[in-house]
């Protein structure tokens, strides 16, 4: 499905398919490289993570995905993951929003 999109529509998409997964992942974190980490482009990769990762203060996954994070077989995406768990999605100089746009 997000394969057939491109530019931000395909970003967007990436991005809610980590978004979707949390409840998922934060049952099953090992599970975060079958659902974000097997796509071939980089950027597909990145906004799923991104999805998975950037939340609002005080959202009830964030310590389960910080686990989830860690499974991340490529360290740059771990430390994306880890980056952005860490952060909050509502703050003036989110770099999601303006790759997502």
């Amino acid at each position: 499905m997000c394969d057939e999109k491109t530019g931000s529509a395909r970003r967007g998409c990436f991005n809610a398919l980590g978004f979707s997964s949390r409840h998922y992942l934060s049952a099953s974190p090992a599970l975060i490289n079958q659902v974000c980490a097997e796509f071939a482009n980089e950027e597909d990769k990145k906004a799923c993570v991104s999805g998975v990762a950037y939340m609002k203060k005080g959202n009830k996954f964030r310590d389960a995905i910080k686990t989830s994070c860690a499974y991340l077989s490529d360290d740059v995406l771990k430390q994306e993951c880890l980056d952005e768990v860490n952060q909050y999605y509502y703050k003036l100089d989110n770099e999601l929003f303006e790759a997502l746009l």
